[in-house]
């Protein structure tokens, strides 16, 4: 894991410096020197930057740089909890985007291997893939849960961007299943999963998607079994 990690900018640590006693800042165990990670023992969460956006369509060139988040973060008051937090510094950009997709995978299984919490400053939203992977080496089945204005992984056969199609097809059979199990019809399925069917000259006529209806389909879907509970604020 250490091999990927750069630390944390002297810009930052200085900052963090002239913080006042009682900050997030003065709490948190820092990646300060190259090749030096801090104990990562009682560790409940740890902070990562991804510098990778090339897949990004809007990617002009621009470099990452998350000096001004982290200070922000470090200036915070801890609220009532007791969990320890790191700050491990960031991932460059590999020679390709598949380099720095296999590092970050690399990075979030050894933290998942203690119980350590990922939280990941991106890049962009392509890197959700790496992170998903990153459950490989587990061995259990991984529900998602996507927050966000749009779902941006689609069609599995072409290069993952942030504007793919708007589909649940790279979790297809968690998702199907629990369609399913809400009692879903047939063209709801193929709607929701972006799934190709046999077409008949009667499904060319009328209205060919209706997204009032979809999303109520959406909001039957449940996943009882699915404990987030560690998650919370005790």
């Amino acid at each position: 894991m250490i091999d990927f990690l750069i630390p944390v900018s002297k810009s930052v640590l200085a900052h963090r410096e002239i913080l006042p006693e009682g900050v997030l800042g003065k709490h948190i165990a820092v990646h300060s020197n190259k090749g030096e990670l801090p104990d990562l023992t009682n560790v409940k969460f740890a902070l990562i930057g991804v510098k990778e956006n090339r897949n990004d369509v809007d990617y002009i060139g621009e470099g990452l740089c998350f000096d001004a988040i982290r200070k922000t973060f470090y200036s915070l008051y801890p609220g009532n909890w007791t969990h320890n937090i790191i700050d491990l510094g960031d991932i460059d950009k590999g020679e390709t985007v598949q380099d720095t997709y296999f590092a970050l995978k690399s990075v979030i299984s050894d933290l998942l291997k203690e119980k350590i919490i990922p939280l990941i400053m991106g890049g962009s939203q392509d890197l959700v893939y790496a992170q998903y992977r990153s459950y490989d080496s587990l061995g259990n089945m991984v529900n998602v849960v996507n927050v966000d204005s749009n779902f941006d992984i689609g069609d599995a056969e072409n290069t993952i961007t942030n504007k793919d199609k708007q589909s649940f097809y790279s979790f297809r059979h968690n998702f199907r299943n629990a369609l399913r199990h809400a009692n879903a019809s047939d063209w709801v399925l193929q709607a929701l999963g972006a799934w190709d069917k046999q077409k008949s000259v009667s499904d060319n006529y009328g209205e060919t998607e209706w997204p009032d209806q979809l999303s109520e389909w959406v909001e039957k879907i449940e996943y009882p079994d699915l404990d987030l509970s560690h998650l919370y604020v005790k």
